[in-house]
């Protein structure tokens, strides 16, 4: 009956414009543009017609049944692909238990990027319209965002619309929106998509909000919100979480977490936040990142303190700016304070760390109040 009435108003429109025209050429050919577009501007109107009632097609024109519990994904690209308000609701007046919405998706239609406004830098305009139902079945009372529905025991947890506990009062929503069921006192560590863990399982777990350490103080928690406890094998454990052995020879990056030295005793703390293994002998100088180098490098390295530079490598000097550096040679004897080494009558301005570093060295310069080797002043 519903299909009947609506062809009745296409019809009836359809002789009300051509009413308001005369019989003449021009005139018809202006009105047949006119109803031509009038029928183009609602195409999703002509997409629904002659289907049954309690049914809808598909973009590919298959028909559904209004009480499937699938959901159904209309994808469309370029212009004209935003469906007007009137085309939204024709879907829910043909199946008033479903919902039709969409959402900008794909740089260029169909790509790996939800583009989320309009406005967005898109390329060609993508949108993924979804067919939900709106009421999920008694079996299945709890709806996620993609109209999906589950049941209120499923073990995983669910972004739901619109309410959790309402629905199901065994479940909780956590921090992070998710709608879960409560964690068992076996396994009190919940991520945050709901999964559940115990405090002894070794292994890093997103927490996000939940308290790390108040539910299990065994373990650590991370500046990124990691819940984290690593394994006797792997006791160390870096910035983000992950766990490393002890005798794992990359530079373990701890920062401030007191997880170098104190877990493992045959490392080294260095000042840049680095955990390293000592360096060996053919390479024993450490800078303060834990590279290691040799005593006749020539490269300016850059030390934790006086114990990492010339205890280790008498030849080198360490500098007031933490440069472990060589010996300047005879043609550029003067060095400044980041070890770089100078000519005698080089123009520069030349920051030292005492007068053996000027005068001494360059008996026509001499040191200023403010650490600067510079010129004498002729005459003096």
């Amino acid at each position: 009956m519903k299909i009947q009435k609506i062809k009745k108003w296409f019809y009836r429109i359809g002789v009300i414009a051509l009413s308001l025209c005369k019989i003449r050429v021009v005139n018809l050919l202006l009105c047949g543009v006119l109803v031509i577009f009038f029928f183009q501007r609602r195409p999703i109107l002509n997409f629904f017609l002659d289907i049954p009632y309690g049914a809808f097609r598909d973009q590919k024109g298959q028909l559904h049944s209004c009480d499937i519990e699938e959901t159904i994904i209309f994808n469309c690209c370029g212009e004209g692909c935003v469906k007007e308000e009137s085309e939204l609701a024709y879907h829910s007046s043909l199946c008033p238990n479903r919902t039709l919405y969409g959402r900008y998706t794909g740089r260029g239609c169909g790509g790996f990027y939800e583009c989320l406004y309009p406005d967005d830098d898109c390329g060609p305009a993508g949108f993924e319209y979804k067919s939900t139902l709106t009421i999920c079945p008694e079996d299945k009372p709890l709806m996620d965002w993609g109209g999906n529905c589950y049941a209120c025991d499923d073990e995983f947890g669910i972004i739901v619309m619109p309410s959790c506990t309402e629905v199901c009062p065994n479940r909780v929503q956590n921090n992070t929106g998710y709608c879960v069921l409560p964690c068992t006192k076996d396994k009190p560590l919940m991520s945050e998509y709901g999964n559940c863990y115990s405090c002894d399982e070794p292994k890093k777990v997103n927490t996000e909000a939940e308290p790390c350490t108040e539910i299990c103080s065994n373990r650590i928690e991370t500046v990124f919100g990691e819940c984290v406890l690593c394994s006797s094998d792997k006791p160390l454990m870096d910035i983000v979480g992950d766990c490393y052995s002890c005798d794992d020879t990359d530079m373990i990056y701890v920062g401030y977490n007191g997880q170098c030295t104190g877990v493992c005793p045959n490392r080294i703390k260095t000042s840049g936040g680095e955990c390293a293994l000592p360096c060996s002998s053919d390479k024993p100088l450490m800078d303060g990142d834990g590279n290691c180098y040799s005593c006749d490098d020539t490269e300016r390295i850059y030390v934790d303190g006086d114990g990492q530079c010339t205890e280790i490598c008498p030849d080198r000097i360490k500098t007031s700016g933490g440069e472990c550096a060589l010996p300047c040679s005879s043609d550029k004897p003067l060095m400044d304070i980041d070890g770089n080494c100078y000519s005698c009558d080089d123009a520069e301005r030349i920051y030292v760390d005492d007068d053996r570093q000027c005068t001494e060295i360059c008996p026509d310069r001499l040191k200023t109040e403010d650490g600067v080797c510079v010129f004498k002043v002729k005459g003096k």
